[in-house]
């Protein structure tokens, strides 16, 4: 079994248990300080109730906000970007050509907006792999039936690493 291969050893619907949810919120807020603020966008209109059932998993955290779903990838950026989120996940339903050429425009689009320098930008979806997503110049890659405490674990390590990567600047070094 691979290490993306989650569909029998899991259930992506099951609720996290009370300490699980404490340990999260709790490394959140000891470590980023705020709540993480993750943006989901999808490359088409047609997924609402896997991104619903998506959002509703990632809220389950106190320290977790979920920007409110944007009508189009277009408008979901532009608040991706005025809220300064930490994470943006981008929904990959297939990796047939079509969605594929969408997923490298919109990280193309991610960019000249700014946001691949302060947010983790991942895709996630039922084909998506990590090695797909790199392929694809993401940052990581998700498969939909990761169970959400992984998934919810890895995502606020990312915007930890992220974070202190931000707050160390890029100055260089004084030799005065």
């Amino acid at each position: 079994m691979s290490d993306t291969d989650f569909s029998e050893t899991a259930d992506t619907t099951a609720p996290l248990a009370a300490n699980e949810r404490s340990a999260i919120d709790g490394l959140l807020r000891w470590q980023l300080g705020r709540r993480m603020t993750v943006c989901l966008l999808a490359l088409a209109d047609t997924h609402a109730d896997e991104l619903a059932a998506l959002a509703q998993r990632l809220a389950s955290i106190e320290e977790i906000v979920v920007a409110p779903s944007a009508t189009s990838s277009d408008e979901g950026l532009a608040q991706a970007a005025q809220r300064d989120a930490e994470i943006v996940l981008i929904w990959l339903a297939a990796d047939d050509e079509r969605e594929v050429t969408a997923a490298r425009a919109l990280l193309e689009r991610v960019g000249a907006v700014g946001l691949t320098d302060r947010s983790v930008v991942a895709l996630i979806g039922p084909l998506v792999t990590r090695d797909l997503a790199h392929q694809l110049r993401f940052e990581e890659g998700y498969p939909a039936a990761t169970p959400t405490a992984q998934l919810l674990w890895s995502l606020a390590h990312e915007a930890i690493g992220r974070d202190e990567l931000r707050r160390r600047g890029s100055s260089p070094p004084c030799y005065l």
